[in-house]
This record gives structure tokens, sequence and C-alpha cells, in this order.
């Protein structure tokens, strides 16, 4: 393979890599957002 072609290859992957971090980080915030959940014991308290 040449030179040109691994850094087709180099260049595609980093943007793949950094694609699926912003994804991760969008799913990630999401998950933990912890809006409109209640915390057990607080009897219906709002959580800051």
């Amino acid at each position: 393979m040449t030179s040109r072609g691994n850094a087709r290859i180099a260049g595609f992957t980093f943007l793949l890599y950094i694609a699926a971090g912003i994804a991760s980080m969008v799913l990630f915030g999401q998950a933990t957002g912890g809006e409109g959940v209640v915390m057990p014991g607080r009897h219906g308290a709002v959580s800051r």
C-alpha cells in the first residue's frame, strides 16, 4: 500500500474516531442527565 493510501485510511479512521466520540458524549449525557428522576428516599422531593 502506498503512503497516500495509508494517509487516506488514517484520515478516515481519525474522522470516524471523532464522530464516535461525539456520539458517545451525546448518548452518555442523555443517559446520565437525570432529568425528571426522583432519588429514592426523598419522597418526591426534587433533586438538584
